[in-house]
């Protein structure tokens, strides 16, 4: 650090950084060893000091008042990130979620998020074979560019939280499978950076002319994240207006027009219901018995249950229960609301 003062100026963004996104931890980590190997023993320590105080409040916070006590620490530490009952993760069980994240981030997201042109590929062709091999090749480049910066800028902070960060993502159980992965955004400018690295140099090796490959390549990249913009937008109405969406709107437009106020709502889409109608709700995170749902209903004074068709291991055992007592159906079907 130039002075002292860029160095808390640091530490404060960089805890700002860790309250945004949680994966900043790999940030404070990667900054951590750039001190120590450049044997800066005094700062570190107080980086250390000053960053676990300030991120002590959220790690207490997450750990004693989240879901049902589901702490980030928990789901880390389960088999089945999805499923509370699945046990504590084995060695066997981890060396699979890393065999399993390893095949989605390097083949697929890593890939598509710095060359856009994958993407639009994957949405029209994603059953075809071609696709992970072309993964496979931009993610060499993106390697390859990695090295080159490191012989460059040796151990770079920013080279050090990209590596960070993505050996974490390989041992996380959650996965994201929305249009572009949010757990590869915050590292996308670095891979992207690496990426360009690697197309300067092979421009070199080959003696292409000026930046005529690179230009081009990004010019493609560009062109193509224009594309998929375009296409996401315009099949924007089509995706969100489906039956079952609109069974979603009409289900909770209803409870907005005949519901007393106050309501509590019980179903696998309570946040949805919440967002379009304004009543609260919830879904218990574990799969319950008939016992285990009527306590739970008697002790949170459950006033509606809405079932809606998709993969909802309670929807059966709810529809039997409160048979003979349903309010409203959905004109597709897909929607149901019973009044406890």
């Amino acid at each position: 650090f130039v002075s002292k003062k860029n160095f808390y100026l640091s530490i404060f963004f960089l805890v700002v950084s860790f309250y945004l996104r949680t994966i900043a931890i790999t940030l404070a980590i990667a900054l951590l060893a750039v001190l120590i190997s450049k044997k800066q023993f005094k700062q570190a320590v107080i980086l250390a000091l000053i960053f676990l105080l300030a991120a002590a409040p959220w790690f207490y916070y997450s750990q004693t008042f989240s879901q049902g006590g589901d702490s980030y620490l928990n789901q880390f530490l389960r088999k089945d990130v999805y499923d509370e009952s699945s046990g504590i993760i084995t060695i066997y069980d981890l060396l699979q979620r890393i065999f399993s994240n390893s095949v989605q981030y390097f083949f697929y997201a890593v890939p598509q998020a710095v060359f856009s042109p994958l993407l639009l590929f994957d949405w029209f062709a994603s059953q075809n074979a071609v696709l992970p091999v072309l993964g496979a090749v931009v993610f060499v480049a993106i390697l390859f560019g990695g090295i080159v910066f490191f012989k460059k800028n040796h151990a770079n902070v920013l080279l050090l939280y990209t590596i960070f960060s993505l050996a974490f993502l390989l041992l996380w159980g959650y996965y994201d499978n929305s249009v572009v992965n949010r757990f590869v955004l915050p590292i996308f400018p670095f891979l992207l950076i690496f990426f360009v690295a690697a197309l300067k140099e092979i421009q070199l090796k080959f003696s292409f002319s000026k930046n005529h490959l690179v230009t081009a390549i990004l010019i493609l990249i560009i062109l193509a994240s224009f594309g998929s913009s375009a296409y996401f937008i315009y099949s924007l109405q089509k995706r969100e207006f489906t039956p079952y969406y609109a069974d979603l709107i009409e289900a909770s437009l209803w409870l907005k027009e005949n519901a007393p106020s106050k309501s509590i709502v019980y179903s696998n889409e309570w946040e949805r219901i919440y967002f379009f109608s304004g009543f609260k709700g919830f879904a218990s995170k574990k799969h319950l018995d008939k016992e285990g749902l009527q306590k739970l209903f008697s002790e949170n004074k459950i006033d509606f249950v809405a079932v809606f068709d998709l993969d909802w291991p309670e929807a059966p055992l709810l529809e039997e229960m409160f048979a003979g007592k349903k309010v409203f159906e959905s004109k597709n079907g897909n929607a149901r609301i019973y009044q406890i």
